[in-house]
């Protein structure tokens, strides 16, 4: 009886040891936007089993002139890294970038619909992946998950399906993720204190954001010599991805 009884008590802890363990994971991806001059970035994915963070920054970090007729168009380079951090435990998403890290984007984690196309299968590294699509804000997204890694998380916003999305490109080919890497993480990823932050819905931020590039736009021509013959303007890729 007593033989009985350890047994049990032992595989109650292996059980109780089991479910506190967590898998973390880094995944690199090449992002492109093509919609932007400088469309590639580089982005990380970083989950545990129920946080992740995505964070992307642009490769080109040098301006660019371009000489068209009489017009010459300086192109700053975006120097910004954005970071997205989705949580299952409250089901809010949370959007903030390096120029303007005091300011929280909050919003509830959308339900995708997914359509799974059966019968479909395309090795990447070593994964077996399966098809899918849905359609988020507007785009139609094709994308190969690997169910072998256990999480619903993926690139950006994408999420939901019943394994890791390796690769998502839209039906038009302007947003596109292509899987470089994945290996463990062997640092915690914790939840972070937006308590003194301030937060803002993405409506709230976008009027933020545009009085902020009308600022910008003022501040340049102020300090255009007087007589020169010049217009400022401050052109932001309207298609690009939310804030």
């Amino acid at each position: 009886m007593k033989y009985i009884k350890i047994l049990f008590f032992i595989g109650l802890s292996l059980n109780l040891y089991s479910q506190q363990t967590e898998n973390q994971f880094k995944i690199k991806y090449d992002m492109y936007l093509y919609f932007e001059n400088k469309p590639s970035y580089n982005s990380t994915l970083f989950i545990n089993n129920y946080i992740s963070k995505f964070e992307y920054s642009n490769k080109d970090k040098e301006d660019l002139e371009v000489f068209n007729d009489n017009h010459v168009n300086i192109i700053i380079a975006d120097t910004t890294k954005y970071t997205i951090i989705t949580n299952l435990r409250n089901n809010n998403r949370y959007s903030f970038n390096s120029s303007d890290s005091n300011s929280i984007i909050a919003e509830n984690i959308e339900k995708l619909n997914w359509h799974l196309i059966k019968d479909t299968v395309k090795i990447i590294g070593n994964h077996n992946c399966n098809f899918a699509s849905t359609v988020f804000r507007g785009r139609k997204y094709y994308v190969w998950f690997a169910s072998d890694i256990n999480t619903g998380f993926g690139p950006w916003k994408l999420n939901g399906l019943p394994g890791l999305i390796i690769e998502a490109i839209d039906e038009t080919k302007e947003v596109a993720f292509y899987l470089e890497s994945i290996e463990s993480y062997p640092n915690k990823i914790e939840e972070i204190d937006f308590s003194d932050k301030k937060i803002f819905t993405e409506a709230e931020y976008k009027i933020k954001f545009e009085k902020k590039i009308e600022n910008l736009a003022s501040k340049i021509k102020s300090k255009v010599a007087r007589g020169d013959n010049v217009k400022v303007e401050i052109n932001v890729a309207k298609k690009k991805l939310e804030y």
